[in-house]
């Protein structure tokens, strides 16, 4: 019980962490991690500020939003000289709006703000007013379609540095159509944002054939991987 608890799985990280933990056990009831959870956190090094392209595959509703949670605080703190800031991604409206509503619920109380971009083709007046603000905690975290963020991205609509990319659905980059656009984001931040980790959210995907227990997982389509990140291996 005292192994899996939020505090002992949290001690030490960093102060956003802290603030977040106090405050989610006393307003939501939330004090125990699942195991899955607590091993992420734990032993496979999602909080390691060396792992720069991590991969969370986890069944659907098995607490992949709260590792990611856990990861945004952890990217906030590490790039808070520089002012950095958050994306994160979701491949329909519904599911960004959805996310945007929970991440508010769980980050407002300690202060950190979200924001919701649209799903037009151009960054609107709202947006823009946004991005242009001199105080850098107008917004720590956004989150937006794949199709938006890629122009926000493009058009270099943001000076502070992209400290993390949060993609949920991230199986979709085998998808025939929304893969080439999951495959070009990856790759203009890639190219543009030097500094910027990866996390990639998924359910449980099939195995690669040459794939065995307590090694990497690979993708099915390995060269998938291979042209995002340059290793076939998720890490």
């Amino acid at each position: 019980m005292v192994a899996g608890s939020l505090w002992w799985v949290a001690r030490a990280v960093n102060s956003r962490v802290t603030r977040f933990v106090n405050s989610v056990t006393r307003t939501q009831g939330l004090f125990e991690l699942l195991p899955p959870q607590r091993a992420a956190l734990l032993e496979q090094g999602l909080l390691d500020s060396a792992s720069r392209a991590v991969v969370v595959d986890l069944p659907t509703s098995g607490g992949k939003t709260v590792l990611a949670e856990f990861r945004v605080l952890q990217a906030l703190n590490q790039f808070d000289a520089d002012k950095g800031w958050v994306a994160y991604v979701a491949p329909t409206r519904a599911l960004v709006a959805q996310i945007t509503r929970r991440l508010r619920k769980d980050f407002g109380p300690i202060g950190i703000n979200v924001e919701q971009l649209s799903s037009a083709v151009d960054v609107d007046v709202f947006e823009s007013a946004i991005f242009s603000e001199q105080d850098h905690d107008r917004f720590h975290v956004l989150v937006a379609t794949p199709e938006k963020l890629q122009l926000v991205i493009r058009n270099k609509s943001i000076e502070r540095p992209l400290a993390l990319i949060v993609m949920d659905e991230a199986h979709n980059i085998e998808d025939e159509d929304r893969g080439l656009r999951i495959e070009l984001l990856l790759a203009t931040i890639k190219r543009d944002c030097p500094t910027a980790n990866f996390l990639l959210l998924m359910p449980n995907v099939p195995m690669h054939p040459t794939s065995r227990p307590g090694l990497p997982l690979k993708w099915e389509r390995p060269s998938v991987w291979e042209r995002a990140f340059g290793s076939r291996t998720r890490e």
